[in-house]
């Protein structure tokens, strides 16, 4: 059993890994700014009150208390890309500076492990498909950018302090209980309520769509293992899947492919990657293998969302 300290707990992916950390054993202590009145998601998933689970109200830049040998898996952010770029200062903050805080003090204490949970937004545009990990780091968003800086802050404490830092760079997660606005929700609450589903660009672009139950398996085997430290692991689906696709998949899972869910194509937006296809051969030879595909991920999603509304 570890003591593992998960920023951002009120959050989507902690929602979907605090049982999985629970059900082998651990100690874990949720630090998240999210007010615990407000963090629906512990009562949804039954967390809150377990034995081992503890809740901690504050920033994780700002949290001192880091038990003995403790695993610090880091994944408090700012997750919305449009919501980055109208409010780069606040996500600076939030994104890069209390990372900086929280990388600083855990190597103050020396901590076992901190994971630290990046993005494929890091790539931006990219010629050669799919990516690997080796890729040029080039963002074409400000949330891009911002967690490419926590990354190389993060690998630089390895470096020259020797803290022990994996870094995590997920494809695009959906799932039950993913914030509001999120693509794959929305593309279903539309197609449910029979409402225009708006296709930037044509939806032409592509994803590699991840459930999110195959990113908390990928966390859990990096979970202390000393092999990882140092690097950097792309965590994908193997699947490359148009918008437009997704469209079309949300309107027949709700039922609604003969009645009128009318797609909309309007202009891409600025900064669109176009392409995103992650090469995640690097984390399978150690044992990762996405058991959820986009299907069954996307119909899993859809019955939370029929629930919700």
């Amino acid at each position: 059993m570890s003591n593992i300290v998960l920023s951002g707990a009120g959050g989507f992916l902690a929602s979907h890994l605090i049982p999985s950390l629970l059900a082998d054993g651990h100690h874990v202590t949720g630090v998240d700014i999210v007010h615990p009145a407000d963090a629906w998601r512990l009562d949804v998933t039954e967390i809150r009150h377990h034995p081992n689970f503890t809740y901690e109200w504050g920033s994780a830049g700002e949290w001192r208390r880091y038990p003995d040998d403790a695993i610090v898996i880091h994944a408090a952010a700012v997750t919305d890309v449009r919501f980055s770029s109208g409010s780069p200062r606040y996500t600076l903050q939030r994104n890069l500076g209390d990372a900086a805080l929280l990388l600083e003090e855990c190597a103050r204490q020396q901590v076992a492990q901190v994971i630290v949970v990046s993005t494929h937004s890091v790539y931006g545009r990219q010629d050669v498909q799919p990516i690997s990990e080796h890729a040029e780091l080039r963002p074409s968003t400000f949330y891009g950018a911002v967690k490419a800086a926590q990354e190389l802050l993060a690998l630089s404490y390895y470096r020259e302090r020797g803290l022990p830092v994996t870094v995590v760079r997920p494809a695009l997660m959906y799932g039950e209980r993913e914030r509001s606005g999120a693509l794959v929700t929305t593309f279903l609450q539309k197609a449910l309520r029979e409402e225009t589903i708006t296709l930037e660009g044509g939806g032409l672009q592509t994803r590699d769509f991840n459930y999110v139950g195959n990113m908390v398996q990928a966390v859990m085997l990096l979970l202390g293992a000393g092999w990882a430290c140092g690097d950097v692991f792309n965590v994908g689906s193997g699947e490359e899947i148009s918008i437009r696709h997704l469209a079309l998949l949300a309107k027949k899972i709700a039922g609604r492919e003969d009645k009128h869910v009318a797609l909309a194509d309007v202009r891409a937006r600025e900064g669109e990657e176009g392409r995103v296809f992650l090469d995640s051969s690097k984390i399978m030879a150690h044992g990762y293998k996405p058991e959820v595909g986009f299907t069954e991920g996307v119909e899993r999603t859809s019955r939370w969302v029929r629930g919700r509304l």
